[in-house]
């Protein structure tokens, strides 16, 4: 059963508590953004000498790290790897200040983040020296180093993907790694796996034979990696197996034979979709999988099955490089590279594409999203809410049409369809957690449980995908019959962590959609007030007064959270309570469905057990009008 709460504001669409605030003057009506148009994010990032971010990787509570060859962003000294928070503004607490090029970064489930590249040195956050961390290093979400994980590889890094068991796999131009001072060097051809403490994984030794540059993890815990390599000699064989720039191996690094497509040029991106067939991005123009008798042509990109055979089907024809793979819920693929066009499926001509593109399932063209950046675009990665974040050499970009292009230095973030996102508790013996739309991909789920508010989180264990589809689920569960649970997932390009936390199922013996402990609080000799009433005739209904926090038995003066202007922005801040849910909306108009009230793309910059605090997308100067409502419901 829900109760939605009818109370305020008639006129408005009902089952609403809805809090308004008008801001600007009465002019025409703001038009709607279009997926690939520019979000009001500008991080201005500076480099030298062709300065660019390579890497980009979001974390669960939405700050986004940013790597690559720069030196400021936001005016702010910052070496190579930077921190912005969930509202785009600088995290003032998180400098590692590496003194080298940052190719790839990854986000562990405890926070820390791992960043690989040409480097020789951290300082952190104004340590008084910096320490050596050869190519490969890790730090606390505070940015200081982790002083008891140093794997020292003995060249670049260029992968970086962290195993659902907590092992790293590392991958790149190596060639030994002497990790945690260990008294000699051991050989790690281009590829090896750590433990979690940066030790060596002894086990693990695929042997490449020339660069890595990419590596993906499948469901079964088979490792793809792509390159430009020749031959592969994993765990000592006695003899080389030829493998062209793409191969995968097992769990315990032994070659998997059955898997050989054979690119005729560099595989720079791996990515495993939902079903799991892999694409693959990169500098080749043929693949000839699996013993064929001839190769295939395929221009940067191309998508196998799972046994390494060719998707015929997929044929998106990219004019030049691919660079970065990021993959939708909804099957759409975004491409980044150094491409112009592309020509999908055997079209007659080519479609102008200017490094950064999305094809659906299909391999066809979505139309609909044309970003037009100036130059290379070297990283893509997607939100939780579905907006794309992209890192390159652009200095500008020209959505859709635009008539003049926008500044956007080296990084900019897109505007996208809206990405849905629904955790439940079905029942007391599973949970569910629903994906769809623009929302990122997930290559793994986690979910976790917590009894007190969020303070401590128990691992319940691993989500099972649903099929084919963006949705993970976890059974045989037995639990309480209130609190609170945690989904977490990795990124499909495995460097990014994303999260979903909901109150569920709090106990409501009677029905009535109120908490028994919050009606015993305040009538402890009867239960029986519901959600609409208002005992204490101060206008607000029970359900209202249990969402803030107020007495149902005395009139309230206030104690609504109201909507005010924080840095140009339409903010809401709201205290939150056991078992209720809040959704803060947002609009342009006051007229229903032109445009309708809508949570999709609304900021969240805090959402814990306690405090839920949004802000509008757009300045208050950009736009006539614009309104704030929360809507509140207690689900039993």
């Amino acid at each position: 059963m829900t109760h939605p709460l009818p109370h305020l504001l008639h006129s408005l669409q009902a089952g609403l508590i809805t809090i308004a605030l008008l801001v600007g003057l009465l002019v025409a009506r703001l038009s709607q953004a279009a997926p690939g148009d520019l979000d009001p994010l500008d991080a201005n990032v500076v480099g030298n000498h062709g300065g660019a971010v390579h890497a980009t990787a979001v974390q669960p509570d939405g700050k986004i790290v940013l790597a690559g060859r720069f030196f400021s962003l936001l005016g702010v000294s910052r070496n190579n790897i930077a921190r912005l928070n969930a509202d785009g503004t600088l995290d003032t607490g998180f400098n590692p200040n590496v003194d080298g090029e940052v190719n790839t970064v990854a986000v562990q489930a405890d926070g820390k983040v791992l960043l690989g590249g040409w480097f020789g040195t951290l300082q952190p956050n104004g340590a008084g020296a910096a320490t050596a961390r050869q190519c490969i290093a890790r730090v606390h979400a505070d940015g200081t180093l982790d002083t008891g994980f140093d794997p020292k590889a003995g060249s670049g890094v260029h992968s970086i993907v962290v195993q659902a068991d907590g092992k790293v796999l590392l991958g790149g131009e190596f060639t030994t790694l002497q990790p945690n001072g260990a008294m000699a060097v051991t050989t790690r051809n281009r590829i090896a796996r750590v433990n979690v403490d940066g030790t060596l994984d002894t086990g693990f030794d695929p042997n490449v034979d020339r660069y890595v540059y990419s590596l993906a993890v499948q469901a079964d815990g088979k490792v793809l990696i792509g390159g430009w390599f020749n031959t592969l000699q994993p765990n000592g064989a006695g003899a080389a197996t030829t493998r062209q720039s793409i191969a995968r191996v097992n769990a315990d690094g032994t070659l998997d034979t059955g898997f050989d497509p054979k690119a005729n040029d560099p595989v720079n991106c791996v990515v495993v979709q939902a079903d799991g067939k892999v694409l693959l991005g990169g500098e080749f123009k043929a693949l000839q999988p699996n013993g064929a008798a001839s190769a295939t042509p395929r221009n940067r990109i191309a998508r196998v099955n799972m046994d390494g055979t060719l998707d015929t089907g997929f044929d998106p024809k990219a004019n030049s490089v691919v660079k970065s793979i990021a993959l939708q819920a909804d099957g759409k693929v975004l491409l980044g590279g150094e491409f112009t066009s592309l020509q999908p499926n055997g079209a007659d001509e080519a479609t102008p594409r200017k490094y950064i593109a999305r094809v659906n399932a299909d391999g066809t063209l979505d139309t609909g999203l044309d970003p037009n950046a100036n130059n290379w675009v070297f990283g893509v990665a997607v939100q939780t809410d579905g907006k794309v974040l992209i890192g390159g050499q652009f200095t500008t970009l020209q959505p859709n049409g635009a008539g003049a292009p926008t500044a956007r230095n080296l990084f900019a973030r897109l505007v996208n369809d809206p990405a849905t996102q629904t955790l439940t508790a079905p029942d007391s013996t599973q949970t569910l957690w629903t994906r769809d739309g623009s929302a990122p991909e997930l290559s793994r789920a986690t979910f976790e449980l917590s009894t007190n508010g969020g303070t401590v989180w128990t691992p319940l264990g691993d989500g099972t995908r649903l099929g084919t589809t963006g949705n993970w689920q976890l059974t045989g569960l037995a639990l309480p019959s209130s609190g609170q649970l945690r989904a977490r997932g990795v990124s499909s390009g495995g460097s990014g962590l994303i999260e979903q936390v909901i109150s569920y199922s709090p106990t409501d013996t009677d029905g009535d959609g109120l908490l028994d402990s919050w009606e015993l609080t305040y009538w402890p000799t009867t239960i029986g007030h519901g959600p609409l009433d208002d005992s204490d005739h101060d206008g607000y209904c029970e359900l209202l007064e249990l969402a803030f926090g107020l007495n149902p038995t005395l009139p309230s003066a206030g104690g609504l959270p109201s909507a005010i202007d924080e840095g140009g922005y339409l903010t809401m801040t709201i205290t939150k309570q056991a078992g209720v849910t809040y959704e803060v909306q947002r609009a342009g108009s006051l007229v229903s469905v032109i445009p309708p009230f809508s949570s999709l793309d609304t900021i969240v910059i805090t959402n814990n057990a306690t405090t839920l605090k949004v802000r509008d997308n757009l300045l208050i100067g950009t736009t006539p009008h614009r309104f704030m409502r929360v809507k509140v419901t207690a689900a039993p």
